[in-house]
């Protein structure tokens, strides 16, 4: 009885060592694609319409674009807080600065909004309660 026990908890130890190694390998790869900052391309499979891709500056880890009441003016910005502006409605696209995010890398962005009173950006750092608002009125 002692022996089928312990073959039955060799068999499982097997089993979720290797759902470990899958689960890690799987990781790697995700990260090892995600960290590959190669050309951005907009799937032209999503929707019934005609995608196209765009061109300009565009960023890796692009995080968030909004466009003013116009629909002309558009600015984008990275996880990093790169920024990006287009001045024809999204066709094209330029790199404009940078948020003086906190030098410790933890700070990311997280929201972007255009108003009246100029761009908004708003920032957070994982798992703390630290956030900021930056405006930029120029």
């Amino acid at each position: 009885m002692l022996g089928i026990k312990n073959d039955i908890l060799f068999k499982l130890l097997i089993a979720v060592s290797i759902v470990i190694i899958w689960v890690s390998y799987s990781i790697s790869l995700f990260k090892q694609k995600s960290n590959s900052h190669q050309e951005i391309v907009i799937s032209k499979a999503l929707g019934n319409g005609n995608w196209e891709t765009v061109s300009g500056g565009l960023l890796p880890d692009l995080r968030r674009i909004a466009f003013d009441n116009s629909g002309r003016f558009g600015v984008g910005v990275s996880l990093e807080g790169y920024l990006i502006t287009s001045k024809d409605g999204g066709l094209t696209w330029d790199l404009a600065g940078k948020i003086p995010l906190d030098s410790d890398g933890m700070e990311i962005v997280n929201s972007l909004a255009i108003t009246n009173d100029g761009l908004f950006v708003g920032t957070a750092v994982d798992e703390s309660l630290y956030g900021a608002i930056y405006h930029l009125t120029d």
